[in-house]
């Protein structure tokens, strides 16, 4: 997005939260003014969705398809307690990631502190919200098919390094760093040693590699 765009978005969001009430251009001149253009725009997202109603806030849009028409009782000294227990129990707000809620409560107390609303940001409390982690399998980044199809493809060594570093979940920098003397052969399993880590030096059990790393060092000798 050009920067002539950028400024497009920005006086958009201004327009809509601009009333005679309303503090939106001193708060932007004085607490915005020296933040990046996107963090400007994101700054003015948060605050727009405050003033919406619950049908607004549920339009998804794209930003080049911002309806510029101003919001209407946009006037932070009215807003209530309701206004706010309204906003964090709609379903635009209900339906964001944990971290995305976070960043939108961050900003709207930044604002509601602006405008010397502590009531507000009482009732918007201290509450985090934690982030649900999805923990991924391997199969999940690469299904079984496409690994047996990838291996079909390649050569000794490097089919024995994708097999590596897919069972043992490494990063490539890892398997890059990988030496012979990393590698022991232990009754049913593999002992890999990884000494070069952006983390933490670590041995890593292996099991589905044996034949690869069999046929490999077979053939190196």
């Amino acid at each position: 997005m050009s920067n002539q765009n950028i400024n497009l978005v920005i006086e958009k969001y201004l327009y809509k939260l601009r009333s005679k009430e309303n503090n939106i251009d001193e708060y932007y001149s004085k607490e915005l003014r020296n933040f990046s253009s996107k963090s400007k725009i994101i700054y003015l997202i948060s605050i727009c969705k405050l003033f919406e109603t619950d049908e607004q806030r549920n339009k998804s849009r794209r930003i080049k398809e911002l309806n510029p028409e101003p919001l209407k009782n946009v006037d932070v000294d009215k807003l209530t307690k309701q206004d706010i227990n309204n906003y964090l129990n709609c379903k635009w707000f209900l339906n964001l990631a944990n971290s995305t809620k976070n960043q939108h409560l961050v900003k709207v107390k930044k604002y509601l502190e602006f405008s010397k609303r502590d009531d507000l940001i009482e009732a918007l409390g201290n509450k985090q919200f934690k982030e649900n982690k999805k923990v991924l399998s391997k199969n999940d980044l690469v299904s079984r098919d496409d690994l047996e199809l990838i291996l079909k493809h390649c050569n000794l060594k490097l089919r024995t390094l994708i097999m590596v570093m897919y069972e043992g979940a490494l990063r490539i920098d890892e398997t890059l760093n990988i030496r012979f003397k990393h590698v022991k052969f232990i009754g049913g399993y593999v002992n890999l040693r990884i000494e070069t880590s952006k983390t933490k030096k670590r041995d890593i059990p292996l099991t589905e590699s044996i034949p690869y790393l069999k046929e490999y060092f077979d053939n190196k000798k």
